[in-house]
């Protein structure tokens, strides 16, 4: 509640709202919602303001549903709903809503990222990004980052790209072939139906009934000729649908545009970051991916990064811990990202056995793919996040 100089009673301030005597706890809750609610329209207020006038008690949806209902209508157009689109982006540099479906909940980011980004109404995990991970995890003034500056060569580049060309191309063919084919078919359906009608006049000339009974079986053999072609037909034409959608999902953003764009968003050069430092005093090597970078997925350069780091330790006897968060391999690069798995797999055989030295797999969510199916299930021991989404084959894979 925020107190007035208005109603001092002699040694101390007055409250607002009423005597103390008459509060309870509910009735505070409520009026210090409708206060937030009010003061969210001023951005200013809150930054302006103490922290002790703006403590966190959980703005979730059903709480400001019940103060907005509470303030009624002579609020009106001065209460806004936390959880509406327009509020979210205005306002998301004081609150960040939580990810879990069931709950939604508004969290004061200040408080929120003191709790490590953990959800004050349910308990969620919320995403990292990978430097949060390391200034979370490593000791201050520690972290020596390692290979930062290594990116896909060029001419790998042009391979890929001229690879999904020539793809592009042969599906066009195929397409064309399946058009020339459909044709055919159509034409041949004609032929049928003409013959159909010849063979209808001719039934209508003969009266005789041994004839009559002959051109109806005709007729009939005529009719499942037809029906046989049109299911034909319909083959050609599902067949002609699949490979427009091949021929759509080929035209998606190139390869190397996807990549500068995502250098521009997160401002790394790859989806993992790596580096040596220590946690309490502890000298370790230290890996973290980053979802936000093509889902975290793992090409020639993630693969090469891990596989340097592992060597690393492994030549230094340094403990390894490994931040996981990917949708697995970089299907971009085909059987280039594939290789990574037997390369990080390798090194880090050398690595535990030969060298008996100890690594830590932590898993986030998601963890899928071509990485759960190598190093992220290989650490001497596995963490994982609460709730996590961790799987070899997502939802969306098994359906289609």
């Amino acid at each position: 509640c925020r107190l007035s100089q208005s109603r001092a009673n002699g040694d101390g301030a007055g409250c607002e709202i009423g005597d103390s005597s008459d509060l309870t706890i509910e009735k505070l809750m409520k009026a210090y919602l409708i206060f937030l609610q009010q003061t969210l329209l001023t951005p200013h207020s809150i930054s302006n303001s103490n922290d002790s006038d703006v403590e966190t008690l959980g703005l979730n949806n059903s709480e400001s549903e019940n103060s907005t209902s509470t303030n009624g209508s002579e609020d009106g157009e001065n209460s806004i709903d936390p959880s509406g689109p327009d509020s979210l982006s205005k306002y998301s540099h004081l609150w960040v809503q939580c990810e879990n479906e069931k709950c939604n909940g508004l969290n004061y980011k200040k408080y929120f990222m003191e709790r490590l980004n953990v959800c004050e109404h349910c308990g969620e995990h919320l995403k990292m990004t990978s430097s949060e991970r390391i200034e979370l995890s490593i000791d201050p003034g520690t972290w020596d980052p390692m290979d930062e500056d290594m990116a896909l060569d060029p001419i790998i580049i042009a391979f890929l790209s001229e690879s999904v060309e020539a793809e592009e191309t042969g599906v066009g063919e195929e397409k064309v072939e399946i058009e020339a084919e459909e044709t055919e078919v159509g034409e041949e359906k004609v032929e049928i139906e003409a013959e159909e009608t010849e063979v209808g006049e001719e039934k209508v000339e003969i009266e005789v009934g041994e004839e009559k009974v002959e051109i109806e079986a005709e007729e009939t053999e005529v009719g499942e000729e037809k029906v046989e072609i049109e299911a034909e037909e319909t083959e050609v034409g599902e067949e002609k649908v699949e490979a427009e959608g091949i021929e759509a999902e080929e035209a998606e953003e190139p390869y190397e545009d996807r990549l500068v764009s995502s250098k521009k968003e997160t401002g790394l050069a790859e989806a993992v970051e790596t580096g040596i430092g220590q946690i309490n005093g502890i000298p370790i090597a230290f890996g973290v991916m980053d979802f936000r970078f093509i889902g975290g997925s793992m090409g020639s350069v993630v693969g090469e990064k891990i596989t340097r780091l592992i060597e690393y330790a492994t030549n230094r006897s340094l403990p390894l811990i490994i931040v996981c968060a990917s949708g697995g391999a970089r299907m971009q690069e085909g059987s280039l990202s594939l290789i990574q798995m037997a390369k990080i797999s390798s090194a880090l055989y050398n690595y535990q056995l030969e060298e008996n030295a100890f690594y830590i797999s932590i898993l986030t969510s998601p963890t899928t793919g071509g990485v759960t199916a190598s190093f992220g299930m290989l650490g001497d021991i596995i963490i994982a996040e609460p709730r996590a989404y961790i799987a070899f084959a997502g939802k969306r894979v098994i359906e289609e």
